[in-house]
């Protein structure tokens, strides 16, 4: 995987940061890259003030975020594959999970699979439903 890329809070970056997003998606089709669009914007709001750190690799973007610029800090991201989008957790074997929605068999990372996104059922609004 490439190196994040982080996402400062200035305005000329971020217009070209949204555009480095854009071309990441670009190879993805318009439900993926709407999907991860509508996610990426409901974790931007609901972690507020994290930074945004973006990567891409060979098989997917990934989209981390945190509280400092290095991707190893990052509590979650979102990682968008041709078919699916995973919400990762990469300390998420420490979290509660009554609800049994974390999947993955690690040492340490989980994560839920995204077929669509609900914005009003939020925070239950991710589903595994295709």
């Amino acid at each position: 995987m490439s190196d994040f890329l982080c996402i400062k809070k200035i305005k000329k970056i971020m217009s070209t940061t949204e555009q480095q997003i854009m071309k990441f998606l670009e190879p993805f089709n318009s439900e993926i890259s709407s999907l991860a669009q509508q996610l990426r914007d409901h974790l931007r709001k609901e972690t507020k003030p994290t930074i945004e750190l973006v990567g891409d690799s060979t098989i997917s973007v990934n989209i981390g975020y945190g509280f400092t610029e290095k991707a190893w800090d990052c509590f979650c991201a979102i990682i968008v594959y041709s078919k699916h989008i995973n919400i990762s957790f990469p300390s998420g074997v420490f979290l509660s999970d009554p609800q049994g929605l974390l999947q993955g068999k690690g040492k340490r990372i989980r994560h839920i699979k995204i077929r669509n996104f609900n914005r009003k059922n939020s925070p239950s609004s991710l589903s595994e439903n295709s």
